[in-house]
């Protein structure tokens, strides 16, 4: 996978775009715990290969799961919001649209400016 990855580009900008879109449309579907598991191994290893930081990778990861867990069809934290505020999906969703595209607008920062996640753990190690 990690060559085929790599045949399209090297750049380390593009393979974290790709990820970026692999991860939220993995967050549709599968809870974090699951989408963790089965694509962390996958892609962490190619990260690795072009220059990502691993600890700048797993805060994207994290991030793009958020993203992941209040969109549908899955977006089980909808379901915890519909269930404490007893609204509808349709509006506990349309509420939390400004939230996902300020969420979109962090992950696209962090992705491209690296040093936001990895300054603080390089003070400690």
């Amino acid at each position: 996978m990690a060559g085929e990855v790599l045949s399209w580009t090297d750049d380390p900008f593009q393979v974290m775009a790709l990820f970026n879109v692999v991860m939220i449309v993995a967050g549709f579907f599968l809870d974090s715990a699951s989408a963790i598991i089965v694509l962390s191994p996958l892609l962490q290893p190619i990260a690795a290969q072009v220059g990502v930081d691993p600890v700048h990778f797993g805060v994207i990861t994290l991030i793009n799961f958020s993203v992941g867990m209040i969109t549908p069809p899955v977006g089980l934290n909808l379901f915890v919001a519909m269930a404490i505020s007893k609204m509808s999906l349709q509006e506990v969703f349309k509420a939390c649209l400004p939230l996902i595209g300020l969420m979109l607008l962090a992950l696209i920062i962090i992705t491209y400016v690296p040093w936001l996640s990895t300054w603080l753990p390089s003070l400690i190690y």
